[in-house]
């Protein structure tokens, strides 16, 4: 068995008390959730951090910068370039929606949100956080469905080189562009 890695989640929102009841619901539900209180710690945390974050979780008023240039100055990073960002905040215009997904953000959450929306879109996006042991073949499922939705985010091509693979048959499906995958071993 292998042990999934816990999806980290850096949240950018400069109202303490949003923070706070934002961070407790997710790390209820098992993801690691790093805070920043404006545009520059934001960027200064994605720079610094060695693995990019799982999710940005993204406020649109923000002290000093404000959250759509942090959102183009994310999606600059090569690293971010396909991590997924959520807008939450309490903009509802839709000229402001619109430039938000024209700049890279794949969800866009108004608040007042209920956490249990909250959560709910955070797993849509990245699956449960929880740290749980999986077989290999439920890790190669997981991965591929990650590396598909991370090459359909970006607009590119993801390519498969399986090394060594022993069990028959196995079909992995996925929404995406492609319909079907199937292994065989060959030694």
């Amino acid at each position: 068995m292998a042990v999934l890695p816990e999806k980290s989640i850096l949240l950018v929102e400069d109202s303490a008390l949003t923070r706070f009841a934002t961070r407790r619901a997710l790390e209820e539900k098992g993801y690691l959730v790093d805070e920043a209180a404006s545009g520059q710690e934001a960027l200064a945390r994605a720079r610094e951090k060695i693995r990019p974050y799982d999710l940005v979780i993204l406020d649109i008023h923000l002290p000093g910068m404000d959250g759509l240039t942090v959102l183009d100055s994310l999606k600059r990073l090569p690293e971010y370039r396909h991590v997924p960002v959520m807008v939450v905040t309490v903009e509802s215009k839709v000229t402001t929606i619109k430039q938000a997904i024209e700049l890279g953000a794949v969800e866009y959450l108004i608040k007042p949100f209920s956490e249990q929306e909250l959560v709910r879109r955070v797993k849509k996006l990245l699956g449960t956080g929880a740290r749980k042991e999986v077989s290999p073949l439920d890790l190669l499922r997981k991965v591929l469905r990650n590396e598909i939705n991370r090459a359909n985010r970006g607009g590119s091509k993801a390519t498969l080189v399986l090394y060594g693979v022993r069990e028959k048959h196995h079909c992995l499906s996925s929404s995406t562009n492609w319909e079907r995958w199937s292994a065989d071993s060959r030694e």
